[in-house]
């Protein structure tokens, strides 16, 4: 009897061995047919991109990303994509060549100041040895297109000639463009005995701080659009200013490199001085005269200039009325067509007006 239950035992047994060891086969008949249409490598749909990814069931299948910059000829989504010179369209970057505007509102102008004496201030005649009251006034007009921040009047006299304490006074500031400054100098008496008519000249010294600001537009080819040209000479727009920068030489003189060679000169007949406090132009040996602070802004990253026997900004020294400045521009980090360069002159500047008068002896 036992051993009946054994035979009967060991066919159970060999009968469940048999059934799942047919079910663990068609498993894997099951899973080698699921990944037999499996993708093997990425694709595109049009212009959208189809990535082959492994899936949870091991197998690898298409996944659809859709539009994707550098897959499937999409080469942009937007403009940001593209070159400083270049559009979007139908996401691919062409060249977009838009004409950008000076910066600036310049009207290259080279007056400043209207300086001269009120009517009658000083008068005509006076007579001497203090027998006479007067006055010396003295307006200035601003119509540049700067705002003086500082300025001052100085009577070219010795005061005691005329029985005053001072011979400068400062004009309000700022002396915005359009606006007028004044100064009086009242209750004048000249004190000299001349012994006979005679003419005297007055002669009011102006000393005022200025700013020049200039544009040229700069060709840095970097973008394959290839619409400007670096080498030649630049238009340069100059603010209602007596000092500008005269001329903008540009030369391609290596890969990634470009030189600019400036020009600054003073357009007007005062004199320049170092900005600061005073027009100092009694000094023998002025370290001040004829000094201009230059600065060159371009609002570029990446963008390295060099000049030579300057730092950027610094002083550069006039001789006879102007001066020459060679810049080296390093534009391997950069990726536009052309840009505005803005030139910043800053200084200190003196104008002067005069007037004869007589002086007469009578008793």
């Amino acid at each position: 009897m036992e051993s009946k239950k054994e035979i009967l035992v060991a066919i159970l047994l060999t009968i469940f061995l048999i059934g799942c060891s047919k079910d663990t086969a068609e498993t894997a008949d099951t899973a080698a047919k699921d990944c037999s249409d499996q993708c093997t490598e990425d694709s595109c749909a049009g212009n959208e991109y189809v990535a082959c990814v492994e899936a949870d069931s091991s197998c690898r299948e298409e996944l659809n990303k859709g539009l994707t910059v550098g897959k499937c000829g999409v080469e942009c989504l937007n403009n940001s994509d593209c070159g400083e010179a270049e559009e979007c369209i139908s996401n691919t970057c062409e060249c977009n060549i838009v004409e950008k505007p000076i910066p600036y509102n310049l009207s290259d102008e080279t007056s400043t100041i209207d300086l001269y004496f009120e009517d009658g201030s000083p008068p005509g005649f006076i007579f001497d040895e203090g027998r006479f009251v007067f006055s010396i006034v003295v307006s200035a007009a601003n119509i540049g297109q700067g705002t003086i921040s500082e300025s001052y009047v100085e009577i070219d006299a010795d005061p005691d000639d005329f029985d005053a304490d001072d011979f400068r006074q400062y004009i309000k500031y700022p002396l915005n463009p359009g606006s007028i400054g004044q100064v009086k100098f009242d209750e004048l008496r000249y004190m000299i005995d001349e012994h006979g008519p005679s003419f005297l000249k007055i002669k009011a010294d102006y000393c005022y701080r200025y700013s020049t600001i200039a544009a040229a537009k700069i060709c840095i080819d970097k973008s394959g659009c290839g619409e400007c040209e670096i080498d030649g000479e630049k238009e340069v727009f100059n603010s209602g200013s007596p000092i500008h920068i005269r001329s903008v030489n540009e030369k391609e003189i290596g890969e990634d490199e470009i030189e600019l060679v400036l020009v600054v000169e003073n357009l007007n007949n005062g004199l320049v001085f170092e900005k600061g406090e005073r027009c100092n132009y009694e000094k023998v040996n002025n370290t001040d005269l004829n000094r201009v602070w230059l600065d060159i802004r371009t609002n570029m990253s990446g963008l390295e200039i060099e000049c030579s026997d300057l730092t950027i900004p610094g002083f550069i020294t006039l001789e006879n009325g102007s001066a020459a400045l060679a810049c080296t521009l390093d534009t391997s980090e950069l990726a536009v067509l052309d840009h505005w360069f803005t030139f910043v002159l800053d200084y200190n500047y003196m104008e002067s007006v005069e007037k004869t008068i007589e002086v007469r002896t009578d008793r």
